[in-house]
């Protein structure tokens, strides 16, 4: 069974401020930070990644996306956690930092699994939703842009996790209104598992954060 959506979800834009990914390409911009993302993060998705200190509100939902486009839109996510994450094993400084870059790489890579190992079983080709996967990538190459430019220490630590923060809050906000809009059981299913990973993963960003002296 192939599904595949006509209506596409216009999920609000990465703003960043001073920056990071998850993972990809596209045009480059100023800015100030996390998934994001997602996503980013992006959990099983972390989905896409912003960084830094500005990213503008929660993805908001003003249609629907098929399912392939959830899927790509969670294969985005994963892939700029893990690429900007990659980035902060070997820049990190701070032993927190460093220990959940560590830990982000390894649980996303495993989420990711699972969503390719669902998207062969149900026979979906991920396909990038109009616009907000042009978004997804511009956003995840400035931010790596940004990570790869700051210095090592304490500058990239803080712009690393203030990405985080922001990218797995977007993320969760997404992950959650997937979770009404798939019409396939164990899509949903998938979805509904990956919440309180992300959950998990947002809540320990935020406590380095504040270890950092960053938090407002």
């Amino acid at each position: 069974m192939r599904i595949n959506g006509s209506n596409y979800m216009r999920l609000g834009a990465f703003a960043l401020g001073a920056t990071v990914a998850l993972g990809a390409c596209a045009k480059r911009d100023n800015a100030a930070t996390d998934t994001a993302a997602v996503a980013s993060p992006t959990g099983m998705l972390d989905t896409g990644t912003t960084v830094g200190a500005g990213a503008t509100g929660a993805a908001a939902t003003t249609g629907t996306m098929s399912d392939a486009n959830i899927m790509s839109v969670i294969s985005m996510s994963n892939s700029n956690e893990i690429g900007t994450s990659k980035l902060a094993q070997g820049k990190a400084t701070n032993a927190q930092v460093k220990s959940f870059a560590n830990d982000m790489v390894k649980e996303h890579t495993a989420m990711q699994g699972e969503a390719d190992k669902l998207a062969t079983q149900l026979n979906v080709t991920p396909e990038a939703p109009a616009g907000v996967g042009d978004e997804m990538k511009s956003t995840a190459m400035t931010m790596s842009d940004s990570l790869k430019a700051a210095a090592k220490g304490s500058a990239f630590d803080t712009q690393y996790i203030g990405g985080q923060v922001q990218a797995h809050q977007m993320t969760l906000d997404r992950l959650q209104q997937f979770q009404g809009m798939t019409q396939n059981a164990q899509l949903r299913d998938l979805i509904t598992k990956s919440i309180p990973k992300v959950q998990q993963h947002l809540d320990r960003a935020k406590q380095i954060q504040t270890s950092l002296g960053t938090r407002a």
